[in-house]
């Protein structure tokens, strides 16, 4: 799964990555932009995902990440990977 964080509108990379992903044979879901944290975990669990992408502005991400990893943990996802870019 692939969402943008926070209030930053530009996703091309993003979308650029989900189309990889895709050509390459993986099912990808897209949140699309300005998700929060707690909806992207929230749909991670409901979607049984195997790992979470996300995109966020560079200055914000220390909130981002950090914000992230304690609900992945809070939650007992720890099957699920993490991965973070700008």
């Amino acid at each position: 799964m692939l969402a943008k964080l926070g209030l930053d509108g530009h996703d091309s990379g993003l979308r650029i990555v989900c189309t990889w992903l895709r050509d390459s044979g993986y099912e990808v879901i897209y949140l699309g932009l300005y998700n929060s944290v707690e909806r992207v975990v929230n749909v991670a669990i409901e979607e049984k995902v195997d790992a979470i992408g996300v995109s966020f502005p560079a200055s914000e991400y220390s909130y981002y990440i950090k914000k992230l990893m304690e609900l992945h943990k809070e939650k007992r996802l720890s099957d699920v990977k993490l991965f973070f870019g700008g």
